[in-house]
């Protein structure tokens, strides 16, 4: 897959200004203390990259006993990742910086994985990596949500009303106070 198609390259290079904006207002002493609720996005990120190294490993192998469920395996997988309390976890204001930067290493990681397969003559492997894709899409835009919730809270940045009920529904994937 060419890094142009990914979807980890495409967030990034839209959402650029979104980051930096982060970036800029983390740099204030927040002090506040006010716990907050997110995902986890390195460890979801992180357990992405390890499940596509341990499939790729699978499909170089001549071991085949498992592809007629690779996929739905993969999709339960993915479909957990908003559903667990495994991939929540606690921060403060002053732990934006790192969250964001830790996401960033993270997506990295996940494109250079995505970029150095070549899944054109693989249905099952093009099929993984569409749905990875498809999951990493999910998974940007509640990081966007979340870095718009923070520059709100943070800095009185606009956001929709929407956005806002998101906040304030802690059965959403969103930054919830704690």
């Amino acid at each position: 897959m060419k890094k142009e198609q990914t979807a980890t390259y495409k967030f990034v290079l839209d959402e650029k200004q979104l980051f930096e904006e982060v970036q800029k207002a983390n740099s204030k002493d927040k002090g506040s203390g006010q716990e907050y609720s997110i995902l986890n996005y390195k460890k979801i990120l992180d357990d992405m990259c390890e499940y596509l190294e341990g499939y790729l490993e699978y499909n170089d192998s001549d071991d085949k006993r498992w592809s007629s469920k690779v996929l739905s395996t993969t999709a339960k997988f993915y479909d957990a990742i908003f559903e667990s309390k495994k991939y929540r976890k606690t921060i403060t204001f002053s732990d934006m910086a790192d969250t964001t930067r830790e996401y960033l290493e993270s997506t990295k990681k996940l494109q250079d994985i995505m970029v150095k397969v070549n899944d054109e003559d693989h249905t099952e492997l093009h099929s993984m990596m569409v749905m990875t894709n498809n999951q990493y899409n999910k998974i940007a835009r509640v990081f966007k949500d979340d870095m718009m919730i923070y520059l709100w809270l943070t800095t009185g940045y606009n956001i929709s009303s929407d956005l806002r009920q998101k906040y304030m529904n802690k059965d959403t994937p969103v930054m919830h106070r704690k």
